[in-house]
């Protein structure tokens, strides 16, 4: 398959896949460093840095999926190690409201199931599931709160594989029926 022919179904429709993926990371962290400058000004300058670079990393991903569109595993991986690793680094920051923000843990790897499959599923719970550990380990709050760490660590690791498993079905059972008419 030629090069211009693989941009154009990677871009016909809506954005999809690696593609859309860097321009949702890019709109989103852009809107977040945004609003932390915004609200909390030199009082977040550790997290406005972590946030600039995973800012820059996410521009540098987007612009290596429009140059070189071919899907890229290599760019998938470090997408999702960088937006898993800038969660954690909220929750260091966050401390108690980071509980809210375990959230995105699963957005990431729900995102990775209808997008990648199932492999990025399964390696983006393990970074999730370390994030979060780390925190619960070493953030005082959250060492205080053990339960609240229990409970988000089985929403990530039980709601993905139930969603990926349903979402292996239906796909099986799409191929059925399209290959039946």
């Amino acid at each position: 398959m030629d090069l211009s022919r693989q941009w154009g179904e990677m871009t016909s429709g809506p954005l999809k896949g690696e593609l859309g993926h860097g321009v949702l990371r890019v709109v989103i962290g852009g809107i977040v460093t945004t609003y932390v400058v915004w609200s909390f000004g030199a009082q977040a300058r550790g997290g406005f840095l972590a946030l600039l670079l995973w800012l820059t990393l996410a521009v540098g991903l987007l612009l290596g999926t429009w140059i070189w569109p071919r899907p890229s595993v290599f760019r998938r991986v470090l997408g999702l190690i960088s937006d898993v690793g800038i969660v954690t680094v909220a929750l260091f920051y966050a401390e108690g409201t980071g509980a809210v923000i375990v959230s995105l843990y699963i957005w990431i790897i729900l995102g990775a199931v209808f997008r990648y499959g199932r492999r990025y599923v399964y390696l983006t719970q393990c970074l999730s599931l370390a994030g979060l550990a780390l925190a619960a380990f070493m953030v005082p709050w959250w060492r205080g709160e053990p339960l609240v760490a229990i409970g988000w660590s089985y929403a990530i690791a039980f709601i993905p594989i139930y969603v990926s498993t349903l979402v292996e079905r239906l796909k099986r059972q799409l191929a059925e029926q399209v290959g039946a008419s």
